[in-house]
């Protein structure tokens, strides 16, 4: 008897066609990517946001785009920052669809600091740190990509019960994982880093509804939040020049992901949370615009010597500079940071820590 081989087939395993799916936020950036990506490979998508104009024009757009044999884009006005709007919105999702496969939280919000300095100014930074960031900057950044998410995922409950493998996908952000100094909010990566842990409580409580909750955590691309959908801001241009990559993200990039986790070949995934980055977060203690050697002229590296290293000491060019983000302002010292270690390797193994 031979082998049966078809359920590996990419167009199998992969496919999303006839696919109800709902992705808040839609309208534009990587909302707007998601859609396209979704919808040309044969998904039916509603797509949310609180400017009806800019979803009227994404549906449209999108839709003259596709082919014949493709899904369909469907704009609903809706806001994810309160109880009462989600509820609206839902109910008008409900009047086009009665059931979602997969749900998309990709709203999210960014409120830039009110006042700027260099990070390691340390004349102006508590200035920045206290007039930089006002308390409706963290009430109204909760409000959507925490509460949201929330309020959203357990309105659509009833619809994505209905699927036979839902799931609900929360776009957080690189800023969830890194200690950035610079590219990036405090008050966007404490919200974000909400999101992330959410996606974790929901993944736990939506058990018994058989819906798994996961999260992609995207790097920098270009978009409204990066800068002005197309070209990026200055300090995450030079950002994205430190990472392994050397570049932003392209779309088809994030939407690979994002496909698969909606398809059947993410079925097995929950609680999961992917890294979208191009390699970022591995340099995230690596913020940009300081002096360094030729090879990277644009970055800053938060030099942290193994503590277990027998090595040879760090190159001239790290460790003539000082560390400002070093509590002594210098660079580790080995020898006492080898009596910390040993202490923790006596006490561990007498299982007294």
């Amino acid at each position: 008897m031979s082998l049966d081989l078809t359920s590996f087939q990419v167009t199998n395993l992969f496919t999303v066609r006839d696919k109800w799916v709902v992705i808040t936020g839609g309208g534009t950036g990587i909302g707007r990517t998601l859609t396209s990506a979704y919808a040309v490979n044969g998904a039916k998508v509603v797509i949310t946001g609180r400017r009806g104009d800019v979803l009227e024009t994404t549906a449209s757009e999108i839709n003259a785009a596709l082919p014949a044999n493709a899904g369909k884009v469907y704009p609903v006005q809706g806001d994810v920052s309160s109880k009462t709007a989600v509820t609206q919105m839902t109910e008008k999702i409900a009047q086009i669809t009665t059931v979602v496969d997969v749900l998309i939280n990709c709203a999210g919000l960014l409120k830039p600091w009110r006042e700027q300095c260099e990070v390691d100014d340390v004349e102006n930074l508590q200035s920045m740190l206290w007039n930089g960031i006002e308390e409706e900057d963290f009430v109204d950044m909760t409000k959507v990509n925490v509460n949201g998410v929330y309020f959203t995922t357990i309105a659509m409950i009833p619809l994505l019960r209905k699927s036979s493998l839902p799931v609900v996908i929360n776009i957080a952000s690189l800023a969830a994982l890194g200690l950035q100094r610079r590219g990036s909010s405090i008050t966007l990566g404490a919200t974000k880093a909400g999101n992330l842990h959410l996606t974790s409580l929901l993944a736990s409580r939506l058990i018994p509804f058989k819906i798994r909750v996961n999260a992609v955590c995207p790097g920098i691309f270009p978009s409204p939040m990066t800068g002005d959908g197309k070209v990026l801001m200055p300090v995450l241009s030079e950002a994205v020049k430190v990472s392994p990559a050397g570049r932003a993200g392209n779309p088809e990039e994030i939407a690979g992901p994002v496909l698969m986790l909606g398809s059947d070949a993410g079925s097995y995934m929950n609680n999961a949370v992917l890294v979208v980055d191009g390699g970022r977060l591995i340099v995230s203690g690596v913020p940009v615009l300081n002096s360094f050697p030729s090879i990277l002229p644009n970055a800053y590296f938060e030099c942290r010597p193994c503590p277990l290293s027998h090595r040879a000491p760090l190159a001239p060019w790290v460790s003539h500079r000082p560390c400002f983000s070093c509590i002594h302002m210098n660079h580790g010292n080995l020898s006492e940071i080898s009596v910390a270690a040993s202490f923790l390797l006596a006490h561990s193994s007498s299982g007294s820590i």
